[in-house]
């Protein structure tokens, strides 16, 4: 396999690693060198899931495939409200969100054929 390496690092789920801060840290800090790594998490922990990843300068993954709920009590309306809400959390952050090309060339992807710019 040739660098970079990426890795997904699920939180939450059954049989799983427990999300909390310390196991998050941990987990990034025995990553191999040359990683690139991306967090997801299961229900309304993703938002803190995702939050520390950005402060780690990973990656995040969002959606309804992974929490359903906005917020508790309070549906998602679609994956687009999930994806607005860790675009400005990042934003927030100081940290940039990726064009899908900047996305494909961080993966080792290679140029879109079909793709619409991000916007």
């Amino acid at each position: 396999m040739d660098e970079p390496y990426f890795v997904q690092l699920v939180f939450g789920q059954q049989s799983g690693i427990p999300t909390s801060p310390d196991n998050i840290l941990s987990m990034v800090r025995n990553l191999p060198p040359g990683c690139v790594f991306q967090t997801c998490a299961l229900g309304l922990e993703a938002v803190q899931v995702n939050t520390l990843a950005i402060l780690l300068g990973g990656h995040v993954r969002t959606g309804m495939e992974d929490c359903i709920e906005y917020q508790r009590d309070e549906p998602a309306r679609d994956n687009a409200q999930l994806v607005r809400r860790v675009a400005r959390i990042a934003r927030d952050l100081g940290r940039r969100v990726a064009t899908i090309q900047e996305a494909r060339k961080m993966l080792g992807l290679g140029p879109p054929s079909q793709y619409p710019s991000a916007t």
